[in-house]
């Protein structure tokens, strides 16, 4: 790992769009680490070992997603560090993934949960989760 820590690439981790570091060094600065001997899996390999897709969740080493917690965390240390996830998945969209996920897991007390969460603290955002998925938007 200390070679990674010479190449000459100097930014943050986190895009302008709100992508995270895994987009930053994959599809952002991959070309580049690739000129240093860094070396990608191909996404057919890359899958077995993480996803953030829910069709292959349980079929990968590891999952990509706070949202998905539900399909690998029991539902009482969900509803016990609801505030933290809440605030680390934070957009609309992720937050509605969460609670689709969470309904497909039968997670109904953290369904409950959040969404009293979001009443209180921030009762715009909790309408524009209900508005996705009115509207069938949550993958957008």
């Amino acid at each position: 790992m200390d070679a990674v820590k010479n190449i000459p690439i100097h930014t943050s981790l986190y895009l302008s769009d709100g992508h995270a570091e895994d987009a930053l060094i994959s599809r952002h600065y991959g070309t580049k680490l690739e000129e240093y001997g860094i070396r990608f899996a191909p996404a057919e390999i890359a899958i077995n070992f993480s996803s953030e897709n829910p069709s292959v969740i349980g079929k990968s080493f590891g999952f990509h997603g706070a949202y998905n917690f539900p399909f690998y965390l029991p539902e009482n240390i969900l509803i016990e560090h609801h505030d933290e996830l809440l605030e680390r998945i934070n957009k609309p969209p992720s937050i509605g993934l969460l609670l689709f996920n969470a309904t497909k897991a039968n997670y109904h007390d953290l369904i409950k949960t959040c969404q009293q969460h979001l009443h209180n603290k921030n009762p715009e955002k909790l309408n524009e989760i209900a508005n996705l998925f009115k509207n069938n938007n949550l993958n957008k």
